[in-house]
C-alpha cells in the first residue's frame, strides 16, 4: 500500500538504538560467578589444549562471556570453535535476556568438547545480536 508515512503520535519517543558488546571471553573449567563487578572466575583457566594425539578430543570445557547491552532486551548469541584453515569444529547458539540481569551479564557455555583435526591456532568466535563480535585465539598441541 502506497501513501504517506504514518503521523507521529505526540508524546511518544523515537525508539532508541541498542548497542551490544562482548566485553570478554575466557576458556576454562568450573566457572563460578563471584560478583557482578568481577564476573565469573574459572577454577582452571585454559590457554589451550595439549592432546595425546591429533586428531583427538579435547574433552569438556566451558566458555565464560561478559556481555552488555545499552537497554534491557533479549538478544541472539552464537559461538563457534574454528580450527586452522577455518573449519568449524563446534558451535552453540541461543538467546540471552538482559532484562532480568541488568545491562551487563555473564553467560557460560558448557561445551562437550571437540575433535582437534590439526595442531595450531584455533579460535573461539562469538557474535551477539549480529553486531558485536569477539574472537579469542588458543593453541592446540
Amino acid at each position: 500500500m502506497e501513501g504517506k508515512a504514518a503521523p507521529k503520535t505526540p508524546g511518544m519517543a523515537a525508539p532508541t538504538k541498542v548497542t551490544y558488546a562482548v566485553e570478554s571471553a575466557a576458556l576454562g573449567r568450573g566457572f563460578k560467578i563471584k560478583n557482578k563487578k568481577t564476573g565469573c572466575v574459572a577454577k582452571a583457566a585454559l590457554k589451550g589444549f595439549t592432546l595425546e594425539k591429533i586428531p583427538g578430543p579435547t574433552g569438556p570445557f566451558q566458555t565464560c562471556l561478559r556481555l552488555s547491552a545499552s537497554d534491557g532486551v533479549v538478544a541472539a548469541i552464537e559461538a563457534r570453535i574454528v580450527g586452522p584453515g577455518g573449519i568449524e569444529l563446534a558451535d552453540a547458539s541461543g538467546e540471552v535476556s538482559f532484562a532480568r540481569s541488568g545491562k551487563t551479564m555473564d553467560f557460560v557455555i558448557d561445551w562437550t568438547g571437540f575433535v582437534a583435526r590439526a595442531p595450531g591456532v584455533h579460535k573461539l568466535e562469538v557474535v551477539l545480536a549480529s553486531t558485536a563480535r569477539k574472537t579469542v585465539e588458543f593453541e592446540v598441541k
